[in-house]
């Protein structure tokens, strides 16, 4: 929670508070606007998302959550990693399958379909 206050006046957002925390509320704000700029949908979990990285100090990397769409749910809506630490287990996988491939081909048809289960679990 951030003691400051919040003002959307139709054209503009205005943030009235302590000097450190208005300037971390907008740039959570440039972070959720660009990636609704690339046509994005965000929801109340991105907001938070955003924030828990802002104040890890890690919100400069918030945008690529975004960059990648991991499979497409059955109503056609993209699923992407929600925090970082989906993003490097998704990375992690596809390190492994990428070894795999390299010195175990056969292997490798096997590793991906075990790697999209874990996927569809670790996101459900």
């Amino acid at each position: 929670s951030y003691d400051v206050q919040v003002t959307d006046t139709g054209s503009e957002i205005e943030v009235t508070g302590e000097e450190s925390l208005v300037k971390k509320i907008m740039q959570i704000f440039t972070a959720l606007d660009k990636v609704v700029t690339r046509g994005v949908t965000i929801t109340a979990t991105d907001v938070v998302s955003a924030i828990k990285m802002a104040d890890k100090g890690t919100l400069e990397f918030f945008g690529e959550l975004y960059n990648k769409i991991l499979i497409r749910d059955a109503k056609g809506r993209p699923v992407r990693v929600k925090n970082m630490g989906q993003k490097r287990y998704i990375e992690a996988i596809q390190m492994h399958n990428f070894l795999n491939k390299a010195f175990f081909p056969g292997y490798f048809n096997f590793a991906t379909s075990i790697s999209h289960l874990h996927i569809i679990r670790f996101f459900n």
